[in-house]
């Protein structure tokens, strides 16, 4: 006979249980007991909000440490841009330039010029420098090859010329040609001598200056109407009115100078070229030309005139071609050394007299600021 199990209970005392504790009995805390707890969790509170303004602190931007005062832009102590002549300061970008900023883009009287990859500046004078119309000269590349090309703004001394009566003056010479037909907006003249030919391309900007373009096949004489009328016009291509960008003589008060400095006036530039930069300083009270290579002269023989700071002298052999002067004959250089990089300068008077020792071209270098 098998005899049922009664399950142990309250009503069955005698029946063993093992002791089986109640979950809820362990989240109930004494009435007496409550305070040491409240303790704990407001402790633990002010703990996390602590870390929590310390770290705010830690990461708040500096920015707000200033707040209330204006907001400038960052520039250099001493920035040239507080203290030189800019014909226009507020179109500057920096406060420093090289040749290559100068091949991006710059401003001139009222055209601007855009480099493209056929173009780069050759050379041109200062505004105040020029006769009566305003030109200068660039590189355009064609068919792997680099030719000069005259720019000269036709009309900006005289707005009566246009592209009509530019063509009846032709017509009027045995030796020119034109290509000209009713309403046209540009034109091409080729005008021949003994030497060969020059080829001029007209053409308008939109506010209507007059531009001509002008290159010759004196040296290369395979350069025939077709190509130069397709090289002309790549040219004009750079050449647009006054977009806003830098002046051409305020970014090259701020090329490479000796020591750090820089031209105290636009009035100074005198002439850049796709390497050099002219100074003719105006505070100077005998004519005086600084004409400062922006990169070094290369195959001289270099002499070593001051160690600290370094300071070498070469002599430079040069010719009417070069931006020195129209005589043949030697300059003496120097080539000053600033944070790695080097500006080679050579200094002469209008008479032609070239300054050879350092402590007169330093005397010099002074009529620029630092």
């Amino acid at each position: 006979m098998i005899m049922s199990e009664t399950p142990a209970n309250d009503i069955n005392p005698a029946s063993p249980r093992p002791d089986i504790i109640n979950p809820a009995d362990e989240i109930k805390t004494p009435k007496g007991n409550k305070t040491p707890l409240i303790i704990a969790i407001v402790a633990i509170l002010i703990i996390i909000t602590a870390c929590i303004a310390y770290l705010a602190i830690l990461n708040r931007p500096k920015a707000e440490e200033l707040k209330g005062e204006p907001t400038e832009p960052l520039q250099t102590k001493n920035s040239p841009l507080d203290n030189a002549e800019f014909k226009d300061k507020n179109r500057l970008k920096k406060d420093s330039y090289t040749i290559a900023d100068i091949n991006e883009g710059f401003s001139f009287a009222t055209i601007s010029f855009t480099r493209s990859s056929n173009t780069r500046l050759n050379h041109i004078k200062s505004e105040e420098s020029q006769t009566p119309e305003y030109e200068f000269a660039v590189y355009t590349n064609d068919d792997n090859k680099d030719y000069l090309v005259n720019i000269t703004l036709v009309s900006s001394r005289d707005t009566r010329q246009t592209i009509e009566t530019v063509n009846e003056t032709c017509e009027k010479q045995t030796s020119c040609d034109s290509d000209y037909i009713d309403g046209a907006k540009t034109l091409l003249t080729t005008i021949r001598s003994s030497y060969g030919n020059d080829y001029y391309f007209y053409s308008a900007t939109k506010s209507g200056q007059l531009i001509s373009y002008h290159t010759n096949n004196y040296e290369e004489k395979s350069l025939d109407e077709s190509t130069a009328r397709k090289l002309l016009a790549k040219t004009a291509m750079s050449i647009s009115d006054d977009n806003g960008s830098p002046y051409l003589v305020d970014m090259a008060m701020l090329l490479n100078y000796p020591d750090n400095r820089y031209v105290k006036s636009y009035h100074d530039i005198a002439r850049i070229s796709d390497d050099t930069v002219l100074v003719r300083p105006t505070s100077s009270e005998e004519p005086v030309n600084i004409l400062a290579f922006q990169s070094p002269i290369k195959h001289v023989k270099l002499k070593e005139v001051s160690s600290n700071p370094r300071i070498d002298s070469f002599t430079y052999y040069s010719t009417p071609h070069d931006p020195i002067a129209s005589t043949v004959m030697d300059y003496t250089f120097f080539r000053f050394y600033d944070n790695g990089s080097s500006v080679d300068i050579t200094i002469y008077l209008s008479d032609g007299k070239n300054i050879t020792e350092l402590d007169e071209v330093q005397k010099y270098l002074d009529l620029l600021s630092k």
